[in-house]
């Protein structure tokens, strides 16, 4: 149970969007609540030893959505190989420059592309040696939410040769993702719909995101 204070206004829906030719990112959020006594926001982009790449400020937009194109031309791409992360850090700052409220998120910088069928990964055509994770947690029977717990485990797989991960019929707590970032694993979660009579009930939306993951998975099996 967590108890939260914000003020009137808030930052919320930080998205990052890693870009390349050139390097860097698209940041987008939003401002919540009442807005009027806020005045602009500030985008700090850093790396992971915690030095500063840069930072921009920008007024948002009437409809309260902020959003801010950043260049690094000298970032380092992420790979599983090199899985460079960086820090993006949005602040909401009153008339005054006093910061209101502040949100962040990691990120890689880096692109997926499938041609034909190959996988491309910062434009470089890419072998994925994968495994499959059918949630098997003998000792906490559910999945942890502990990312320690992952990044040591994902080690053991990339120790032996794997760089990416499928899960079946399953998605895991966000802490996972975030030890897939650090350790460099590309990982495949699966909606809890994986045989027929789950398949056969779908419809609308979920029918086209079902037949959307069959078709990445054949990709990259």
């Amino acid at each position: 149970v967590t108890l939260e204070g914000r003020s009137k206004a808030w930052l919320d829906d930080l998205f990052i969007e890693s870009r390349m030719a050139p390097a860097g990112c698209e940041v987008s959020a939003v401002i919540r609540g009442d807005s009027s006594g806020a005045g602009s926001a500030r985008v700090t982009i850093s790396d992971a030893q915690g030095t500063e790449e840069a930072s921009r400020a920008i007024n948002a937009g009437p409809d309260g959505q902020i959003r801010l194109k950043i260049e690094l031309p000298d970032a380092c791409l992420w790979t599983p190989e090199t899985p460079c992360l960086y820090t993006a850090v949005v602040e909401l700052l009153d008339e005054s420059g006093a910061v209101i409220d502040g949100i962040q998120s990691r990120f890689g910088i880096r692109t997926i592309e499938i041609r034909d069928t190959d996988f491309y990964v910062n434009g470089t055509k890419y072998y994925l040696p994968g495994y499959g994770d059918d949630c098997v947690y003998p000792e906490t029977i559910a999945p942890p939410a502990d990312k320690q717990f992952y990044v040591d485990r994902l080690r053991v797989a990339k120790s032996y040769g794997f760089k990416y991960v499928r899960h079946h019929s399953h998605f895991v707590a966000p802490e996972y993702y975030d030890a897939c970032d650090e350790v460099g694993m590309f990982v495949s979660p699966e909606l809890p719909i994986a045989y027929p009579r789950f398949y056969n009930r779908a419809k609308g939306e979920a029918l086209d995101l079902y037949n959307a993951q069959l078709n990445m998975q054949r990709y990259v099996s």
